[in-house]
């Protein structure tokens, strides 16, 4: 199994060098739901191995930017791809 966790962009703490750890039990929980819904037995990997190397850059590409996610704000869920969310906080916090 591999840890949802490095296929998902981080949340930076833009006013500290280090990133947030992540406490939220929600956030827990869907990165639990996306590891087991993703590689539940461990052959999806073999979708991703070019001569004999696990391509792990093209598992998080498919994850962030093909998957879709929830959250609640303000009582309303939204749906978001991982990807585009983290593209508007670095838009947010650091212009275009």
């Amino acid at each position: 199994m591999f840890s949802a966790a490095l296929t998902l962009p981080i949340i930076l703490n833009f006013n500290k060098k280090m990133p947030h750890k992540i406490t939220d039990r929600s956030i827990i929980s869907t990165l639990n739901k996306t590891q087991r819904d993703w590689a539940e037995d461990g052959y999806r990997f073999y979708e991703f191995i070019e001569n004999g190397i696990l391509q792990s850059k093209k598992i998080n590409r498919q994850i962030n930017r093909d998957w879709i996610f929830t959250r609640k704000v303000n009582g309303k869920t939204e749906y978001i791809r991982s990807a585009e969310e983290f593209e508007r906080i670095i838009k947010e916090n650091f212009g275009e």
